[in-house]
């Protein structure tokens, strides 16, 4: 088992990138959801006194560099941590740019998503493409990838070693054409075979279903010692979710809630804002009430202020037993 244990006394570090520009030594607020969810990961950055050279840069949100003089998104990217202890924490395109003065304060937010646009506008072309029954996935996943416009990630392996749940060995069980939406099309091939489909920092993640990245031996050990915060919290059901929640409408019920028995295989926990902490990644509880216990975290939200106390990371964890 990996511990981590990152003390405050080193301070927190973090270094902001959009596309060419360092903004890191500018002060920081960032809000970041990332989930093994198809649906892509959101983030929210605020920065403080972007000068009005980088204010006007960052406002065109375009830039070239695509294919046959297109243009493409701008990355933006927070890495966050401990002296010594940090990770890419989001990296995604830029999507939306607000920027407003404050008192004597330029605050500049940036929304951004996690492989957006080429899940919104890659498709297929030539009406789309076949392939066999019997074709490996992983040739399936690696021509996709590049119509997507998305590195492969881990989804490499699956070319000759993956263990696919409910598929012969690698295989495709029957012939394919897959046609439009590059992204909607990947999917729907790993649900054919068994996997769970994600883009994370700009690649794609695959994982068989009900499987965790790494091992027992490699889970990040959650302690009170080694950044664990508060008592982890049982779910009342299986619909716990993170993050950019709506506001309740209507009025409140005038009849006591049903007491629902908590599913402890289901688990919302908080931690300190250490590396390794990402969808899919094995951590090994150890707590009094979850006392050396294995979960995978199914969804992480990043909370963090340069200038104030919060640099937490939230998360929903899986039981996997």
């Amino acid at each position: 088992m990996t511990a981590l244990a990152p003390s405050t006394l080193f301070g927190r570090v973090w270094k902001v990138r959009v596309a060419d520009l360092d903004l890191s030594a500018l002060d920081v607020e960032f809000r970041l959801l990332r989930s093994l969810k198809p649906e892509p990961n959101r983030a929210m950055i605020t920065l403080w006194n972007l000068n009005q050279e980088h204010r006007a840069y960052i406002l065109k949100r375009y830039q070239p560099g695509g294919p046959n003089t297109k243009t493409v998104p701008v990355n933006a990217q927070i890495e966050a941590g401990y002296q010594g202890q940090t990770s890419v924490l989001f990296s995604g395109d830029l999507r939306e740019v607000v920027q407003h003065r404050d008192n004597t304060d330029w605050k500049t937010i940036l929304t951004m998503d996690d492989g957006g646009a080429a899940v919104r506008e890659s498709r297929f072309p030539n009406g789309g493409m076949k392939f066999a029954k019997g074709t490996p996935v992983g040739q399936v996943l690696k021509q996709a990838c590049t119509y997507l416009g998305i590195g492969l990630g881990n989804a490499a392996q699956f070319e000759a070693t993956a263990e696919i749940t409910g598929a012969s060995q690698q295989n495709l069980p029957h012939g394919m054409t897959l046609s439009g939406n590059v992204y909607k099309e990947l999917n729907r091939v790993c649900q054919s075979v068994g996997l769970n489909c994600s883009i994370q920092a700009g690649v794609l993640q695959i994982l068989p279903k009900g499987k965790a990245l790494g091992t027992l031996d490699t889970a990040i050990v959650l302690s009170a010692d080694t950044g664990l915060i508060d008592s982890p919290e049982a779910a009342v059901d299986s619909t716990i979710s993170l993050g950019f929640a709506k506001t309740a409408k209507g009025t409140p019920a005038t009849t006591p809630p049903v007491q629902h028995i908590k599913n402890t295989a289901i688990i919302k926990a908080k931690a300190l804002l250490i590396p390794g902490l990402v969808p899919g990644r094995m951590v090994l509880l150890d707590s009094v009430a979850f006392p050396k216990q294995p979960y995978v975290i199914s969804q992480v939200e990043y909370n963090g202020q340069s200038f104030g106390n919060d640099w937490y990371a939230t998360m929903v964890l899986r039981y996997y037993g």
